[in-house]
């Protein structure tokens, strides 16, 4: 994950575990840090960007963290998460719209069907992936090799930051309040394996 606010990067950190619960925690965890609010009020929700997530890493998302609610650091976070009553998005996000405004999927809603992030970046002159792809992950997980999962979860954090760096500054006009492509240069991610 990665969290941006207001142009700069706070965390890129990449989390590796055989223990689920702890990487849904994780999640929650930070979609709580990544909330701006004073007084213990919010007063801006993050806008989650994935690349494929709506159709995939959302949707199992949610249905592992029906496991293990009753036991998760932040619970409220999670009900603003599945929340779906405010539908226009007047007040509260919802996240599990495919038309949220609070969630952007670069494969779906910029290019409105599946596409290769990888040749995307390639095309946009954005160089990625060292580290193998997707369908080598479990194999990896089987052979115990948890931190080459975890730097190539890096490795796309990394790239769909670029990627949407690109199209926010070329298509965007820079509407969100993201770091520049060239702020990602020389940035490692903080591995970590639990």
């Amino acid at each position: 994950y990665m969290i941006v606010k207001n142009r700069k990067i706070l965390d890129y950190k990449s989390v590796a575990s055989k223990d689920e619960f702890k990487l849904i925690n994780t999640f929650w965890t930070n979609f709580a840090r990544s909330h701006s609010g004073k007084d213990g009020k919010i007063f801006r929700f993050p806008v989650l960007i994935t690349f494929n997530g709506k159709d995939f890493d959302i949707p199992v998302l949610k249905i592992r963290t029906l496991k293990y609610i009753p036991y998760l650091d932040h619970k409220y976070f999670v009900s603003i998460f599945f929340d779906r009553f405010d539908k226009w998005e007047d007040s509260y996000p919802t996240y599990g719209n495919r038309y949220s405004n609070y969630h952007i999927d670069l494969a779906t809603d910029f290019f409105g069907k599946k596409v290769s992030l990888k040749k995307l970046c390639y095309l946009c002159g954005i160089p990625v992936k060292t580290e193998g792809d997707g369908s080598q992950v479990e194999n990896w997980f089987y052979e115990e090799n948890l931190h080459k999962i975890a730097t190539y979860c890096a490795e796309d954090v990394l790239a769909i930051a670029k990627l949407f760096s690109y199209i926010n500054q070329h298509l965007l006009a820079n509407s969100y309040l993201f770091p520049l492509i060239d702020e990602f240069e020389n940035l490692e991610a903080d591995i970590s394996i639990e």
